[in-house]
């Protein structure tokens, strides 16, 4: 990637990295396009042996949106927050 773009996301992305930084997380960000190299690049990364881990905190029925919208508002989600919508 062109240094340009990579000090336009490392600005963009400074608010997220200080954010994580006091909670002794990381943040990282992987800008994928539809290249066939960099998508070989990505598998390797994740195989096996180093799987994509999510981490799901709760999942919300769709009637208790405001909960979910509440408790990520608050900060007290450990992972990311579902709702679910069923038809």
């Amino acid at each position: 990637m062109p240094l340009i773009k990579r000090l336009l996301f490392q600005v963009a992305g400074r608010k997220y990295y200080r954010m994580a930084a006091a909670k002794k997380q990381t943040y990282d960000f992987l800008f994928v396009h539809e290249d066939g190299g960099q998508l070989d690049r990505i598998g390797r990364l994740f195989d096996r042996e180093n799987p994509l881990e999510t981490s799901i905190d709760t999942v919300f029925a769709f009637d208790e949106i405001n909960d979910a919208l509440n408790k990520v508002k608050q900060g007290k989600s450990k992972g990311k927050t579902i709702i679910s919508v069923k038809a």
